[in-house]
């Protein structure tokens, strides 16, 4: 689960957040992290932005068929940063 939180959560909500949520929480011998990374977002800025992003994520969720067309969604509207945005494949005219 945690790779999916990092992929359609952190590195999407924000360039350079991810690296700064990781350096300020770094893993200790154990291979964890001694917080959550929410818990290093201020509540002025960061704790709005990541509610109206999961909001968001929620709403694809329920509005998706299969993990497929939600993970899809979420790269149309939600590109990682630094990545080229998600073209759909042409489809057929009918």
């Amino acid at each position: 689960m945690g790779k999916y939180t990092t992929d359609l959560v952190y590195e999407r909500l924000a360039p350079g957040i991810l690296e700064e949520l990781e350096s300020r929480n770094p893993k200790n011998v154990r291979g964890r992290r001694d917080a959550k990374h929410h818990q290093w977002l201020t509540e002025n800025v960061g704790h709005p932005a990541l509610a109206q992003h999961l909001y968001a994520l929620i709403g694809f969720m329920r509005a998706s068929a299969t993990w497929k067309n939600f993970y899809d969604m979420v790269q149309r509207a939600f590109p990682k940063k630094g990545e080229v945005p998600f073209l759909p494949s042409a489809e057929k005219p009918e």
